[in-house]
């Protein structure tokens, strides 16, 4: 089968035009783990320069480069659920990822891996002014974390992760409270958590995703991700998306079963 690719698009804001950027393949489809995520882009933003910024799921062919926090992909296998017979053999786990594409070009300015040896993928990626970059995941186990964090740790759940704006460090990593992944069986599927991240530009994070408690949490994490400056779970809902203005007002929206009002 040939590779899975993520593809970017640029429209120039004069005219109804399109500028594709080259295809970056995120993973192989021959080599996915079915746990989780397939490999590929799942989020992306913009700095105000135009450059691009990516986030998602990889299964080993992410253009890193040397020097970056992560520059090697853990290279682990995952065992596959069997669903009828001998389990199938183990196939390369899913990491998570950041990339940052040049705004004229859109080549790959630096690009490294973000994960553990078991199922990684990001799901939410921000970046601030200074060029800092921020991405929410899940993980299932053994993601780094840093010293100092909010949530250091190797439990299975969500992570945020700040990384410096050349690519070369991780600021921080930690742990988020909330379920962790769990993979498809004969009678279900399989559950993702899906956190979503935003920053301000004094380098506050903002991250919403779902809560133990059946319902979804928002926090508001400081710029050392040492500690949460609030954390509250306003309603029982799935969070799709949040932004923050520059006042630091946080904006979420997100799918409820009760009624609008």
């Amino acid at each position: 089968m040939r590779p899975l690719r993520s593809i970017v698009q640029r429209f120039l804001p004069a005219a109804l035009l399109a500028m594709t950027y080259a295809p970056h393949c995120a993973g192989a489809a021959p080599s996915l783990s079915l746990l989780y995520s397939p490999p590929g882009a799942s989020a992306m933003t913009a700095d105000i320069q135009g450059n691009i910024y990516l986030t998602g799921t990889t299964t080993g062919s992410l253009p890193a480069t040397q020097g970056g926090a992560q520059p090697q992909y853990p290279g682990a296998l995952c065992p596959q659920p069997a669903f009828f017979g001998p389990p199938p053999p183990p196939l390369p786990c899913t990491a998570a990822f950041a990339l940052k594409l040049q705004a004229s070009t859109g080549t790959v300015a630096w690009a490294t891996y973000l994960g553990g040896y078991t199922n990684d993928g990001g799901t939410g990626i921000a970046v601030d002014p200074e060029g800092n970059v921020y991405v929410a995941g899940y993980t299932n186990g053994h993601f780094p974390t840093t010293a100092g964090s909010y949530m250091p740790g190797s439990s299975g759940g969500m992570f945020a992760v700040k990384v410096s704006a050349d690519g070369g460090q991780l600021v921080y990593s930690t742990l988020l409270p909330g379920p962790a992944p769990i993979p498809a069986s004969i009678v279900s599927t399989d559950f993702i958590p899906t956190p979503h991240i935003a920053a301000d530009p004094q380098g506050n994070a903002y991250i919403t995703g779902p809560s133990l408690a059946e319902a979804f949490f928002v926090m508001k994490l400081n710029p050392e991700g040492s500690a949460p400056l609030y954390n509250g779970t306003p309603v029982a809902a799935a969070p799709v998306a949040i932004a923050v203005d520059a006042g630091g007002n946080a904006y979420l929206t997100g799918e409820a079963e009760q009624a609008c009002r």
